[in-house]
């Protein structure tokens, strides 16, 4: 097995890429993938440690912002969500 072959076999977990399946973990968790794509990104969950505990994480942290009695103002959301937007499409620019 060549350098190459061993590293891309500990990127790809459950058919997908942990990179992938990141971009991915909050729509998947809102139940807004299709059955195929959540399919994948469930197995990689199973399969893949890391990419688990981020699912596991962001579950958390959604139970919590739940159970929080004050409402959000809606500009703080609309920042969240436009966040959230860019780090999907991969650009981290600050």
């Amino acid at each position: 097995m060549r350098p190459h072959d061993m590293i891309d076999m500990f990127r790809r977990k459950g058919g997908a890429r942990c990179v992938e399946v990141g971009r991915k973990i909050q729509t998947y968790l809102d139940g807004g993938l299709d059955p195929d794509t959540a399919a994948k990104v469930s197995r990689h969950l199973h399969a893949c440690r890391r990419c688990g505990l981020a699912a596991d994480d962001f579950r958390r942290l959604k139970s919590a912002l739940a159970e929080t009695s004050a409402p959000m103002s809606a500009e703080p959301l609309r920042r969240l969500q436009a966040l959230a937007a860019d780090l999907a499409a991969g650009d981290n620019a600050t």
